[in-house]
């Protein structure tokens, strides 16, 4: 499912449509991958709406900034570099398409992130005080029963309030200085009670970028650090494959703010970047609390870790009781060495808990990381060789468990991109503040070689194929034996005429996993296959009308055992109403699934720095309505409402969020005020 219409920004300009249905488009494909339900962690949207308020000056804008649109290939931005430096300076956006590389598509993209100045001159420092301030409120009906009292001696399990509330801010001053603040509180979660001082979630940072000095950054409070291609040091979510870009060479930025509403992939310290000529050297260090499930101390005195929770959840007595449980650090640098065609870099890390971390007894376990100090020291690289681009790290952990990843980008005649890249991870590899690109969320004892090829067989039709091949050397969750198993990926693009664009995808995976029960004496696996179809139609009336189309359908099977299949379909219509600077976008959609093995993930549309993925299984209708308003030209609000009516059940959700109705209503609230 590929929904048009993401609803994070005022949807006025259709190059703008274009950066959120790419958006949309890593956000399913990274949910479907993960076999995880996405909510909100907008790390990677904050990062380009940065950029819609302060586009890039195209003719004077490094590979590395080039490098922040994720919809620009490396050989896009190669091509485009070549060009200004041998043409001379772009007059407009649209000579693009005279570029090796680009499509109507891609400079359509490119538009909302872009200015062009014909004659570059030098930058200015500027005075001017900038910055956003923006709230958001939301809660659903009826009441989950976690809300509710159990009797007149037990109260409500759910210690806070059904509404959700979220407020963050960003001021800029001039050119050279950054600050911004976040501050959150989760449905259930209390407030100025129970050891919460004030907001459950409360975040900020400030960025100094001096000068005319070597000194090129220094951040200071809450964020992110990036580096190489994930398996040495790399804080928040990051994607794989797309239909939008072949590659999986990761774009580091090095250390950047942090200004999401996430709870858990964040740095928490300060950091250095300083670079003087070719070399640039990064030092961080990081202290904060984190949750975690810790049990008793034994007779020694020492408690353990079972768990390091990540969702960001306190709303019942267990899950305070968890809150910020132990301390974590981490100290860290990275230098690196290169230009425009070749780098080179090498760092390390340390990482360190309070509390020893010591998992379950179960065997899929045996290898997972124990003990509450952990090493690593990791070296990557980058090549540029014109048409060919080689790019690869390796990480050592504790100066044992090994991880590698090498890859390749080619260019071939006719347009065509094609990718190659390898893996391998030993079994005792762990991913506590790493994202390599990876089959499981859990790594360790994985190795597989990826492929895709990009062509275009026609100006208005694209199409994208990959292949995921992986082992396990070792048991996993649900996987009682090593085993192995492919993804294969399929998009094609269609643009018939301006009005009417298609969207076509096939996935087809191939793995293992545990009969439902023991036979013999252990468990059995079997291969286990799921077939995913989605279309998309969108047709464009006018710039103020268009519709979509979603058509999705799943068919889950097990060797020797059942087969359930599922399917979505939906319709949208959005209409913008220049007179009032007023978009409304509404949705209506049917999802009938066997069971939950048969699932669909679907982006839902939200307001801005909000989206959801959710895994919709059962038999069910959906209905929705955002509308956007513009007041003024620094005003602007958004409403919400979301309803889904179960026709296969009395009630919905499971445990304390079980609602006993059929009917869930979701109710949103955000305004924004822009300096």
């Amino acid at each position: 499912v590929l929904p048009f219409f993401f609803f994070l920004i005022s949807i006025q300009l259709p190059a703008q449509e274009e950066m959120r249905s790419f958006i949309v488009t890593l956000l399913e494909d990274y949910a479907a991958e993960q076999d995880v339900e996405l909510t909100e962690d907008d790390g990677l949207i904050d990062a380009l709406i940065e950029l819609l308020d302060n586009p890039l000056d195209l003719n004077v804008a490094t590979r590395q900034q080039l490098e922040r649109l994720p919809f620009l290939s490396d050989f896009q931005i190669e091509n485009l570099l070549a060009h200004i430096y041998i043409n001379g300076p772009i007059e407009q956006v649209y000579e693009l398409l005279a570029v090796d590389g680009f499509s109507s598509e891609d400079v359509t993209r490119l538009v909302p992130f872009v200015r062009i100045l014909t004659i570059p001159g030098p930058k200015q420092w500027k005075t001017v005080l900038r910055g956003s301030f923006l709230g958001r409120g939301s809660g659903s009906l009826p009441i989950a029963i976690g809300y509710k009292a159990v009797n007149d001696s037990i109260g409500p399990q759910y210690k806070g309030s059904p509404v959700k509330i979220l407020q963050k801010s960003n001021l800029k001053f001039g050119e050279h200085i950054e600050a911004g603040w976040l501050v959150e509180s989760d449905a259930g979660e209390p407030m100025f009670s129970h050891g919460i001082k004030a907001f459950d979630f409360m975040s900020g940072y400030v960025v100094v970028k001096p000068s005319k000095s070597v000194v090129h950054k220094v951040v200071i409070g809450d964020f992110s650090a990036r580096f190489g291609q994930g398996l040495g040091v790399w804080s928040g979510m990051s994607m794989g494959m797309t239909s939008e870009n072949t590659t999986l060479r990761r774009r580091g930025s090095g250390l950047a703010r942090y200004s999401s509403s996430g709870e858990s992939a964040f740095l928490r310290g300060g950091g250095m970047e300083i670079k003087y000529h070719n070399h640039a050297l990064s030092v961080f260090g990081s202290y904060k609390p984190i949750d975690a499930s810790v049990t008793d101390a034994d007779s020694s005195g020492v408690a353990a870790v079972s768990v390091l929770r990540t969702t960001g959840l306190h709303r019942t007595l267990g899950e305070l009781q968890g809150r910020h449980a132990i301390d974590e650090s981490l100290i860290g640098g990275y230098y690196q060495y290169g230009g425009a065609l070749f780098k080179a870099g090498a760092g390390g890390a340390a990482w360190n808990i309070s509390s020893p971390l010591l998992p379950s007894d179960n065997l899929y376990r045996q290898y997972y990381f124990t003990g509450s100090t952990l090493n690593t020291v990791f070296a990557d690289y980058i090549l540029f060789l014109g048409r060919l681009h080689l790019y690869g790290e390796a990480a050592f952990q504790d100066f044992d468990n090994m991880a590698v990843t090498q890859g390749v980008d080619m260019r071939l005649s006719g347009g065509v991109e094609m990718t190659l890249a390898y893996r391998y991870f030993d079994r005792g590899y762990t991913a506590l503040f790493q994202q390599p690109f990876s089959r499981s969320s859990s790594p360790g004892g994985e190795s597989g070689v990826y492929g895709a090829v990009k062509f275009q067989p026609h100006r208005n039709v694209t199409v994208t194929s990959a292949l995921n091949y992986y082992r396990f050397q070792w048991l996993r969750y649900r996987v009682s034996a090593p085993s192995s198993g492919f993804d294969y990926n399929m998009w094609v693009r269609l643009r018939a005429d301006y009005s009417n664009r298609f969207l076509f995808r096939y996935k087809y995976s191939d793995t293992w996993q545990d009969l439902s029960s023991p036979l013999g004496n252990g468990r059995q696996v079997t291969v286990v296959r799921r077939h995913t179809f989605n279309m998309q139609w969108q047709h464009k009336v006018s710039d103020l009308l268009d519709f979509q189309t979603i058509a999705s359908y799943v068919r889950y099977s097990k060797i020797n055992s059942s087969t359930s299949v599922g399917y979505w379909f939906s319709q949208d219509a959005r209409i913008f109403i220049p007179d009032a600077n007023l978009t409304l976008l509404g949705r209506v959609a049917h999802f009938d699934t066997d069971d939950y093995d048969s699932r669909i993930y679907v982006y839902e549309p939200d307001v801005l720095y909000a989206f959801s993925v959710p895994a919709r299984s059962g038999n069910g209708i959906l209905a929705m309505v955002n509308a956007a308003w513009k007041i003024s030209k620094s005003l602007q609000c958004w409403f919400r409402i979301h309803h889904v009516y179960r026709r296969d059940t009395v009630s919905s959700g499971s445990g304390y969020n079980r609602v006993d109705s059929p009917h869930v209503t979701e109710l949103k609230f955000q305004i924004r005020y822009v300096l």
